[in-house]
């Protein structure tokens, strides 16, 4: 089983699933010119993924005043306002990375490799790396972290929910039952009914064009060059073949 939650305290637990992660992105301008002393942050607007608000906080020069002769660090922070604001708790995976100028791939700090899931609640909302990247490093134009003075950076969320209960036949006669079931929904297919026509061009000496009808979601589970050919086709349109 995946990882759980406990947001929902006296009630059953139910086995929980990392979603399939969203990216929000944020712009940072004119990053170098930022006049924030350590420990003092800029924040983004609102912002909504995964159905819930959040604010990004970015440390220009860290959260705190460093020694003489350490390094200085951006820090990133994901807030949860949906979590700050109620009593609603959510398991949360972060993962901040900065998309390298002109080029497909990412340049990440090592603190964001193993990051841990955190539950956010009232008082606990908040999750990021406090050195996710030197700042140094950022400004160094050789390494085009900035864009015309503008730092990018996407936060790339996951969250835990409830795993999805799905059905299965446990034994041979209600397989048998179910097989039997779809073949009669594909069998009886028709215009009132179908959500999919393909236009199937006659033979050579009777010409015109012969109708089928299927449904969607058995296309994509058993033809999916069919279904692909259906993707972008309204339902009133048949498809020629």
């Amino acid at each position: 089983g995946g990882p759980e939650s406990n947001a929902t305290r006296g009630e059953e637990r139910m086995p929980m699933v990392l979603s399939e992660p969203r990216t929000i992105r944020v712009v940072v301008h004119d990053f170098e010119q930022l006049e924030h002393l350590p420990g003092s942050y800029a924040t983004t607007p609102v912002l909504d993924c995964h159905g819930l608000r959040w604010t990004v906080q970015i440390y220009p020069r860290g959260f705190r005043q460093v020694a003489e002769g350490e390094e200085t660090y951006v820090a990133v922070v994901l807030t949860s306002e949906t979590c700050g604001e109620g009593n609603r708790e959510v398991g949360v995976f972060m993962h901040a990375r900065v998309p390298a100028n002109g080029h497909n791939s990412f340049v990440t700090s090592n603190a964001n490799r193993g990051a841990a899931i955190r539950t956010m609640r009232r008082g606990m909302s908040n999750i990021g790396h406090k050195k996710f990247a030197e700042r140094a490093a950022v400004l160094d134009p050789e390494n085009g972290f900035l864009l015309n003075g503008s730092l990018t950076l996407e936060i790339e969320i996951r969250i835990l929910q409830p795993q999805r209960r799905i059905w299965t036949p446990t034994d041979a006669t209600a397989a048998k039952e179910v097989c039997s079931d779809l073949l009669k929904i594909l069998d009886d297919a028709d215009p009132n009914n179908a959500d999919i026509t393909f236009a199937v061009d006659g033979d050579s000496e009777e010409g015109g064009q012969e109708m089928f009808y299927a449904h969607r979601v058995i296309l994509k589970t058993r033809s999916p060059t069919l279904a692909g050919l259906a993707d972008e086709s309204e339902h009133s349109t048949p498809i020629p073949i």
